[in-house]
């Protein structure tokens, strides 16, 4: 594992790892089989708000994700279809 993907999943276990300690970012989606091994953002549709995933199959149902923070928030890049 490259040392950006540990120190990324790192970042991901931290913020989930805390209930409560990422305001209006729900846990991870529980999913079964095999899922991309790519960390995104996924944007909460009701208040705009980006949160970090593990994969886009952790990400909560209905919400876009991203490659970046800057890309969630709407200051660059593409979107990750799911």
């Amino acid at each position: 594992m490259s040392l950006k993907r540990l120190l990324l999943a790192s970042v991901v276990f931290l913020l989930t790892a805390a209930p409560g300690s990422v305001p209006n970012c729900p846990a991870p989606r529980q999913y079964q089989g095999a899922c991309g091994d790519v960390v995104v953002w996924a944007k909460n549709p009701e208040t705009g708000i980006c949160c970090l995933y593990a994969n886009t199959c952790a990400a909560p149902a209905g919400w876009e994700t991203y490659m970046s923070q800057g890309e969630c928030e709407g200051t660059g890049g593409g979107l990750v279809e799911i």
